[in-house]
């Protein structure tokens, strides 16, 4: 059997490994546009800001031995047992697995922007290297968009000596993924760096004047030598509609819980797959790479003969703020709110270590809660801790249903150098079933 993958990011990776190593007779064909097999998108921000370098993120060699890359060609056409290159050439499949990923999203008032010069989307290594390049000799950047690239980038260039201002058309930075009261956290961070957070300030304009650019928004504007459009991504579905591959009403591919397509045999996963969110019952696009892994994984080996279910995602994630870090898993009170559950939450602070041990931050944790039965619907974390098992051990909770109480119940190692007793998860566990309990009471 011939299984052939489309894209080799995270998703097709793992695709293709998994279909390699569940069916060793197959042959597994990865068709990749770059002109080398393997980068690290989420490591850009950091060569951006000169911590690695963009050497380090490229690999020349697919993942699995075994598995055969096309790389540098583009896929233009396929559909009834065949792709088409670019070029012309056909490959033939037996399974196909469309793992295209996301592109940058830019809005119709912005799309002239991209032409300009010092104007820059960030999907790639090569986008990366130019960004950098440019703040080398540039001492303004306004980066447009304050989710998690948009963020990331900012940092990079404020390590980078640069005056930088973000643009965000929402009230807060990170909407849908942290409510306000977080979301102010990690502002006054950013501020007390240097880096100016305007909110309630879409940017209607870009524009070059005297050499310089001009960033217009509804009620600020900022001049910059250099601006980087990180206003989202969507999927890229472009190749599965011309092959006649149903997509849903967020843009992505449809797919069932093996990750199979509507059309028979091809199967698709990534940021251009729609998949179940477990907290809310909706589809939802996840956009992350440990998803992204996992559904890759299914649809290996389900094109390879195998029985994998994905079941779907409590989108745990993590931002990168140089000495300082937020994330969170599963859904904010905001969204819970807005999309008519029926929610609690507890914000707290607690330390990470014993406050006598070298390296003890205090961390601000967030619990969000069904009022109904106490199940754990979200988590939000923010410090200068390291918050990454704090946010695994949650989303691991919410994807399991465990309500307040369980958490409460969880035992933890401790050791003073490395963990308190009682952990944020812990505290903030307890305080949102104090605040259930309450509530039954009245």
């Amino acid at each position: 059997m011939r299984i052939v993958v489309v894209g080799y990011g995270t998703a097709g990776s793992a695709a293709a490994g998994y279909a390699r190593r569940f069916c060793r007779e197959c042959k597994v064909i990865v068709v990749e546009r770059r002109r080398y097999a393997v980068f690290h998108p989420c490591s850009i921000p950091e060569a951006i800001a000169g911590l690695v370098s963009f050497e380090s993120l490229r690999e020349e060699k697919p993942l699995t031995p075994g598995v055969e890359a096309v790389l540098g060609k583009r896929v233009v056409d396929g559909g009834g047992g065949f792709i088409e290159l670019e070029d012309g050439v056909r490959i033939e499949y037996d399974r196909l697995i469309l793992a295209t990923g996301a592109t940058p999203l830019v809005p119709g008032s912005l799309r002239e922007a991209v032409g300009l010069s010092g104007v820059y989307t960030l999907r790639d290594v090569e986008d990366g290297v130019r960004i950098r390049e440019k703040a080398l000799s540039s001492s303004k950047a306004v980066v447009i968009g304050g989710g998690a690239i948009g963020l990331e980038v900012a940092v990079a260039l404020n390590m980078l000596g640069l005056k930088v201002s973000v643009f965000e058309m929402m009230p807060h930075i990170l909407p849908g993924m942290l409510d306000g009261d977080m979301a102010r956290m990690a502002e006054a961070l950013l501020a007390s760096r240097g880096i100016e957070v305007l909110t309630n300030n879409p940017a209607r304009l870009v524009e070059e004047r005297g050499g310089r650019l001009r960033v217009v928004g509804d009620k600020q504007e900022r001049e910059a030598d250099l601006v980087v459009l990180a206003v989202g991504v969507r999927p890229d579905t472009t190749l599965a509609e011309r092959m006649g591959v149903k997509t849903g009403s967020l843009g992505g591919i449809m797919v069932d819980k093996h990750m199979e397509t509507s059309v028979s045999g091809i199967y698709a996963a990534g940021d251009n797959a729609e998949v179940r969110d477990l907290v809310s019952g909706n589809m939802t696009l996840a956009m992350l790479a440990s998803p992204a892994f996992r559904q890759g994984r299914a649809a290996g080996i389900n094109a390879a003969g195998g029985s994998a279910e994905y079941k779907g995602t409590v989108k745990p994630w993590i931002v990168n703020l140089h000495d300082a870090a937020v994330g969170g898993a599963g859904i904010s009170l905001e969204a819970a709110e807005k999309i008519g559950m029926d929610a609690v939450a507890a914000r707290i602070q607690a330390y990470n270590k014993p406050q006598y041990m070298p390296g003890a931050e205090r961390i601000s944790v967030k619990l969000v809660a069904s009022r109904d039965d106490g199940r754990i619907l979200g988590v939000e974390v923010f410090g200068k801790a390291d918050i990454t098992g704090l946010v695994d051990v949650t989303a691991s909770l919410i994807r399991l249903g465990a309500d307040v109480w369980s958490a409460v119940e969880l035992e933890n190692a401790y050791m003073p150098r490395f963990s308190e007793v009682y952990t944020p998860l812990y505290v903030a566990a307890e305080a949102a079933a104090r605040r259930l309990e309450r509530g039954r009471r009245r």
